[in-house]
């Protein structure tokens, strides 16, 4: 499975554009693709929660998450989509919201 990744040049304080490369299965077809942030707050203990399903989509690469803290780090991790079901699920990868450095 690829790995999430930032696109800074696209990304702001507040937000982060997460890509990810086309993953290509000779065994199945893929059909979209699962974005999840790991989400915590004072009433939870946190979990990942999917923000961007592209079930039907599979030519997007990428989403850009809105809202968020600056110098807050967020968890994200991806997983393929066919037929069948949901795929296994990316390596976590963490990134800061932050400005690019000038």
């Amino acid at each position: 499975m690829n790995f999430p990744k930032v696109d800074w040049s696209q990304s702001t304080e507040t937000s982060l554009k997460i890509v990810w490369d086309e993953l290509i299965d000779p065994d199945s077809n893929i059909n979209g693709y699962s974005l999840e942030m790991y989400y915590s707050s004072e009433y939870t203990s946190g979990e990942f929660v999917e923000i961007y399903n592209g079930r039907y989509n599979k030519e997007q690469l990428a989403f850009t998450v809105k809202g968020l803290t600056t110098g807050v780090y967020y968890q994200f991790r991806l997983r393929a989509i066919n037929y069948n079901g949901y795929g296994v699920y990316s390596d976590i990868k963490e990134f800061y919201a932050c400005s690019s450095p000038s």
